[in-house]
């Protein structure tokens, strides 16, 4: 993976609206798909002080709403727009892999090995790239 250069207050703006978006997103998908579906499937009486019994069609619309929320991410990941935002996510996946393994990577650099030190110098720059 080649580094790249990160706009950190470009970054945060777009994260934070990322963000944003994606819980109202959510938050409004799963109120509109419950609510069809207790139209549609719903029990129509209700007891005053009792329970609907729609609990598992809310439920079902939650689930709905992160599914749209996903096959939504996945066609415009790809975008400029969240090309900084993509690259960061990378970089975490792959600091978490390097940390997994990280105690049996020390000793190798510590004996001098070229591939443990590269491995090392990569995760603390980016590391610090990403961190700071």
């Amino acid at each position: 993976m080649k580094l790249q250069k990160i706009n950190k207050e470009e970054y945060r703006k777009k994260m934070n609206l990322l963000l944003v978006s994606l819980v109202g997103s959510l938050a409004l998908f799963a109120i509109v798909f419950g609510s069809v579906l207790i139209e549609l499937f719903g029990s129509a009486g209700s007891v005053t002080g009792e329970s609907t019994g729609n609990f598992h069609l809310n439920v079902l619309g939650v689930i709905l709403s992160v599914a749209l929320n996903a096959f939504i991410a996945s066609r415009v990941k790809g975008h400029d727009y969240f090309k900084e935002a993509l690259y960061v996510w990378n970089l975490k996946q792959i600091h978490n892999q390097i940390y997994r393994k990280l105690k049996r990577i020390q000793p190798k650099a510590e004996q001098g090995d070229r591939e443990a030190l590269t491995i090392l110098y990569f995760y603390y720059t980016t590391q610090k790239q990403v961190y700071d």
